[in-house]
């Protein structure tokens, strides 16, 4: 009995050490790792977005698993280049190159309107004279051109109008996809004037007058003005310009890309050019002096005053083709435009002579005609001229921020066939209808060749201080 049971117990213990000894199931393998992460300068396909999270990996051996970490997206954009995801030096948007689309002038993203303001600071071509004007010389020179003492006083060059200060403006607006746009500009330059003016003291010192070529003999001669004991007066000769214009565009692009790009414009354009020459001469008679009007003999203390008047006015209206490119270099950027405009100049020419008396006692007079604008001289007249408008533009500056340009630049335009009031002028003269001369209405009054309608050109350049603000 005894025995028995010590068997049995000596059994169960062996089972039991059998359990204890056996070997543990074998690990489960580890997965094979994940495939390389994508670097941000790679290139596959246009148009992506690559560098999506890596595959999860089991990190505790018990099969479960951990995500891996995400990595930064990449965009790869139409042009060959791809760009990480964010910011960079183009643009501070981090959305830009997800659109893939850009604006005028080649401007990233959404936005589709632009405003720009520009301070103008231009020169224009000076004003053409038609010769000497006003002379002063001795007594017995008596202020004819050639004679010994004879010296000019205003005429021997051309008028300058110096630095004119002025604005220009432009709108754009771009459809949705940026593959046109818009834009309209107006300009403007502010009023051009110079002017000259002399006179004599009360007693007729010194000899002030107005030559002009004498076309019964073909000499030089000369209307006094002032003269010694016999009159006194003044001669004022005044300038004026006005400039002005408007142009629309539509804007297609060319090429774009990431460092700039160019665009082709096409659209209509306007140009206003107005001018006025002044020439007023104003004579008091003196005790022993004597002058003429309208054929009659003026004694003191009459006033004889003249008046010569020319205006010219151009506009220019026709289409206009060109090429605008942006290029960019981080923040900076320069935009060159070239155009050129064809279409028709309406030349107008308008010119006016008036000689008055007064001081007599009597209601002032006046009647037609001055000393250059008599006869043939005078009157208006219009015509339209087929013209060639080129313009060239650029522009220097740096993109502040995505949505503010702050920019210097040079402008030049040219319009080769305008109307100027110095050409008009024409200094041969009949004095038999000069209304101021004693031999006004005696005599051969044959007329003198009109200069009405001698064209000439104009250009206006300078530089330009402007910002561009879009959104």
């Amino acid at each position: 009995m005894r025995t028995g049971f010590l068997a049995l117990l000596a059994t169960l213990v062996a089972g039991v050490g059998m359990s204890s000894g056996q070997a543990p199931p074998p690990a489960l393998p580890k997965p094979p790792p994940g495939p390389p992460m994508p670097s941000w300068s790679t290139v596959t396909s246009p148009v992506q977005v690559v560098g999506a999270a890596a595959p999860a990996a089991d990190t505790k051996g018990d099969g479960s698993t951990t995500p891996a970490p995400e990595t930064a997206a990449v965009v790869e954009v139409e042009n060959g280049l791809s760009l990480p995801d964010g910011p960079n030096a183009f643009t501070d948007d981090p959305h830009a190159l997800d659109k893939k689309k850009w604006i005028f002038p080649v401007w990233e993203g959404s936005d589709r309107v632009w405003f720009n303001a520009e301070y103008l600071l231009w020169w224009v071509r000076s004003a053409p004279s038609p010769g000497p004007l006003a002379t002063t010389g001795t007594t017995a020179s008596q202020g004819i051109l050639g004679n010994p003492g004879t010296s000019t006083l205003f005429g021997d060059s051309n008028t300058e109008f110096g630095s004119l200060s002025g604005a220009r403006f432009t709108l754009g607006y771009s459809n949705e996809d940026h593959t046109w746009a818009i834009e309209g500009t107006a300009l403007w330059l502010q009023k051009g004037q110079e002017g000259f003016g002399t006179s004599s003291d009360a007693g007729g010192n010194p000899v002030l007058a107005r030559p002009f070529i004498n076309s019964l003999n073909g000499q030089e001669s000369a209307a006094l003005v002032s003269f010694p004991g016999a009159f006194a007066g003044n001669i004022q000769v005044s300038s004026s310009l006005e400039f002005s214009g408007a142009e629309i565009n539509i804007l297609h692009p060319l090429n774009q890309n990431l460092n700039g790009g160019v665009d082709f414009l096409i659209g209509a354009r306007y140009l206003f050019l107005n001018e006025n020459l002044g020439i007023t001469q104003s004579s008091t008679l003196l005790p022993g002096g004597v002058l003429g009007f309208n054929g009659n003999t003026v004694l003191a203390p009459g006033v004889v005053s003249v008046l010569d008047g020319i205006g010219t006015r151009n506009q220019f209206t026709g289409g206009q083709v060109g090429l605008q490119a942006d290029l960019h270099s981080g923040r900076l950027f320069l935009v060159m435009v070239g155009k050129v405009g064809l279409g028709d100049t309406h030349e107008v020419v308008n010119v006016n002579g008036q000689t008055t008396l007064s001081g007599t006692g009597a209601p002032a007079a006046s009647i037609p005609g001055g000393l250059f604008a008599v006869g043939s001289n005078t009157g208006h007249s219009a015509r339209d001229e087929f013209t060639v408008l080129p313009e060239l533009m650029l522009s220097a500056g740096v993109e502040v921020t995505r949505n503010l340009r702050l920019f210097v630049g040079y402008n030049f335009l040219y319009w080769e066939d305008v109307v100027r009031p110095g050409d008009q002028v024409n200094r041969i003269v009949n004095p038999n209808l000069v209304p101021s001369s004693l031999s006004f209405g005696t005599g051969p009054t044959t007329p003198t060749p009109s200069n009405i309608g001698s064209h000439s050109d104009f250009w206006a350049q300078g530089v330009n201080f402007g910002v561009a603000i879009r959104y």
